[in-house]
């Protein structure tokens, strides 16, 4: 816009109830963005969540599952603490909270001059004569730079407070003849007479009724005198254009659209008013009306409709149908026909209306001072609210640090106290003074408990110090006992790991050194200190497995002259004697016994054939028949000659 001819000061009125719409990605979801309990939706803040120490993990994962039962079972009594919002639920629903956009910083509901601007370009769309969806047969391209509607600017306007609406679809339906009946749709394919607050509903974050907000409308008329000026030529509809270009003409054409569109509407739901509360639907349009009527005698207000539930009518312009009420209804089936279906919003004392009824009043320089002087004292008293909620939050805080006895973190968080005004420290210096005691009282403690834990330091240190110079000096057992003084010091020291490991290879060594000096009793002590240390490991086995042999080798066949307590010889048949010496052969991994254990095999042969049964010595008596205990068993144990020996030694015996 090349020049700003005319900027005129406006306050916007909301008549009933106005969301626009932040966006699906900003709608609330039940289970991630609020809670419902008893009958109250709280919206929750993950900060305040963490902050209140409960575990992240958790609530992360009852939030991907949009688990609300399970958040609000795990938040408990901490539910309204923890959430941004607590406001009532107007019904259930199962679809998504319709977010309205809000300004940033204030977190305040705002009509943006675009969505405003949009629905005053409906109505000057209508009255240039437009035709194209895109509206280039009378704005002008934008491309080329003839877009009219940038020679209007509108601002944002903010408002102070926003609640929850329930909205239902008025809906018309055939009857078994062709006639249509108006009525409440609850599902999909069910609409009745009836109304119900649920079923098919959508609730959505409006700006309500009564609540004022301020915006500025600027026009050039010499930026679009310039541009046509540059036309080849002239506009058309110069005359109209600079018309509505002057905020009283302006004003003019949509309060009269506006006083059509709700006298159609009236009529609408007039013959259409079988179901429950249509009557209370005529009657919140005839009041708007009323309103519209009486903008017309000035045109220095205007009622226009804008915004979520605006409707076909209100969002063309309102130039296609001069009577609703006419078929065809259905624009599923016929694009052309008039729709058949109105959002309605239910709020306060069983209030029915259309949403998205805006009143806009210029303001005159009287108006002007007085609303920037309550605009000022709201901006004043929002900061100190502001620093309130800081302070509230910084308090809020330090209470949590301070009992997940994080004291240095705490006393950090209450230094910020300081940064506010007298009066404002006033409000909150007792709960200030409670928790700087708390905070200095934890900050000793655990001055106290770091020099216990600097004491266990160094026990531990020198624990671990003496433990690994034990190893060194080949002292296993001082080695163990100082690293199991360690341990109970600190389970979790770094150090442990390496040291268990050094000491269990030096009693692995040691034991195998006691093997090679024959003092197994020594070795068997070792191995059982080793396994103590690791249970599992195969190490500790294989030297068990080698002492077990080392016995095995001192003591040769000395098993086979064991007694039991009543002086009986243990092995006292050749089977078992048998069965014996090949154990011993095969646990000590020998072919032949040794040639030092051929007397005590002797003996025992000599001892054996004696008590054996007479049916038994048969297998005793050829020395060299193949199926002989001498050719079988002895003769390998021993050899031929060795074996011959001890048999003819046998029976010159006997003889």
């Amino acid at each position: 816009m090349d020049t700003i001819n005319q900027k005129y000061e406006i306050e916007i009125e909301v008549l009933t109830p106005v969301c626009i719409g932040a966006g699906a990605e900003k709608d609330w979801v039940e289970g991630v963005d609020f809670i419902i309990k008893n009958d109250k939706i709280y919206k929750i803040s993950l900060q305040k969540i963490i902050e209140h120490g409960f575990d992240i993990n958790t609530i992360t994962t009852y939030i991907a599952e949009h688990n609300s039962k399970a958040l609000a079972n795990l938040l408990g009594d901490s539910l309204k603490s923890i959430s941004d919002l607590v406001i009532p639920l107007p019904a259930s629903t199962t679809n998504p909270i319709k977010a309205c956009i809000k300004n940033e910083l204030s977190n305040n509901p705002l009509i943006p001059g675009s969505s405003l601007k949009g629905s005053i370009r409906s109505h000057i769309y209508k009255y240039l004569g437009g035709k194209e969806k895109d509206g280039s047969d009378v704005f002008g391209k934008t491309s080329q730079g003839e877009n009219f509607m940038r020679f209007i600017k509108i601002s944002d306007a903010e408002f102070e407070r926003n609640e929850l609406v329930n909205t239902k679809i008025f809906n018309l339906h055939h009857l078994q003849d062709t006639t249509w009946e108006g009525g409440w749709k609850h599902e999909r394919n069910e609409t009745k007479r009836t109304y119900k607050p649920t079923g098919f509903n959508t609730i959505y974050e409006c700006i309500m009724p009564g609540e004022k907000g301020y915006a500025s409308i600027m026009s050039s008329t010499s930026g679009y005198k310039k541009l046509n000026a540059s036309l080849t030529r002239p506009d058309p509809l110069q005359i109209r254009k600079n018309d509505v270009l002057d905020i009283q003409n302006l004003f003019a054409r949509i309060n009269q659209d506006s006083k059509g569109y709700i006298e159609k509407e009236i009529a609408f739901f007039q013959k259409f008013s079988q179901s429950e509360h249509a009557e209370e639907i005529i009657d919140s349009l005839k009041a708007i009306l009323q309103q519209t009527k009486a903008c017309l005698s000035t045109n220095t207000s205007c009622i226009i409709k804008m915004a979520a539930g605006s409707g076909f009518h209100s969002i063309t312009g309102d130039w296609q149908f001069n009577d609703y009420t006419k078929a065809p209804l259905d624009r599923k089936r016929n694009r052309d026909a008039n729709p058949k279906s109105r959002k309605i919003a239910i709020y306060g004392d069983n209030t029915f209306s259309l949403m998205g009824f805006v009143k806009l009043k210029c303001l005159s320089e009287s108006e002007i001072q007085k609303r920037n002087k309550t605009i000022a004292q709201k901006n004043e008293e929002r900061q100190l609210n502001a620093q309130r909620n800081q302070i509230k939050t910084l308090l809020h805080r330090a209470e949590s640090l301070t009992q997940q006895n994080q004291y240095k973190e705490a006393e950090d968080t209450l230094k910020g106290f300081n940064l506010y005004s007298e009066t404002l420290k006033a409000e909150k210096e007792a709960e200030y003074e409670e928790l700087l005691q708390k905070v200095q009282s934890g900050l000793q403690e655990i001055q106290r408990i770091e020099r216990a834990y600097q004491e266990k330091a160094e026990k531990y240190k020198a624990s671990i110090k003496t433990a690994n110079e034990a190893i060194l000096q080949n002292d296993s057992e001082s080695a163990l006992r100082n690293f199991i003084d360690a341990q109970e010091i600190n389970p979790n020291g770094e150090q442990l790991a390496d040291l268990k490991q050094n000491i269990y290879e030096k009693l692995l060594e040691e034991g195998e050194k006691a093997i090679s000096n024959e003092d197994y009793n020594l070795a068997t002590k070792k191995c059982e200190a080793a396994r103590e240390l690791f249970p599992a490991k195969d190490e500790h086995k294989q030297l068990e497995t080698r002492i077990n042999r080392a016995k095995s080798a001192v003591f040769g066949l000395s098993f086979l002259e064991e007694k039991n307590a009543n002086d009986e010889y243990k092995v006292n048949n050749f089977n078992t004697a048998k069965d014996r010496i090949n154990d011993y052969l095969k646990k000590q991994k020998l072919e032949r016994i040794p040639e030092s254990q051929t007397d005590i095999l002797q003996t025992a042969l000599i001892r054996l054939y004696k008590q054996a049964k007479p049916r038994d010595k048969k297998s005793w008596n050829e020395f060299n028949d193949s199926n002989s205990i001498w050719q079988k068993n002895i003769a390998r144990w021993i050899g031929k000659d060795k074996a011959e020996e001890i048999y003819n030694n046998l029976f010159s015996e006997q003889q």
